[in-house]
């Protein structure tokens, strides 16, 4: 949990954190969202699709720029 993700490209596995874009290591969520996931995290909602992480979308947003905990 407070490791990042580890997601299964076909050949391997690759851990994904915050050198990755994750704004920090500790998932709390994963859901399949649109055509990529959902990552819930200890700050915030990011989306990883097609190789990519974008978390820019929970700047714009305070329900999703910080977990409720």
């Amino acid at each position: 949990r407070s490791e990042g993700l580890f997601v299964w490209d076909g050949t391997g596995w690759s851990q994904l954190g915050t050198a990755a874009g994750l704004p920090t290591s500790e998932v709390t969520a994963l859901a399949r969202y649109a055509d990529g996931v959902a990552i819930g995290t200890s700050a915030g909602l990011c989306w990883l699709a097609s190789g990519w992480i974008d978390c820019g979308w929970r700047e714009g947003d305070p329900c999703v720029a910080e977990s409720p905990g």
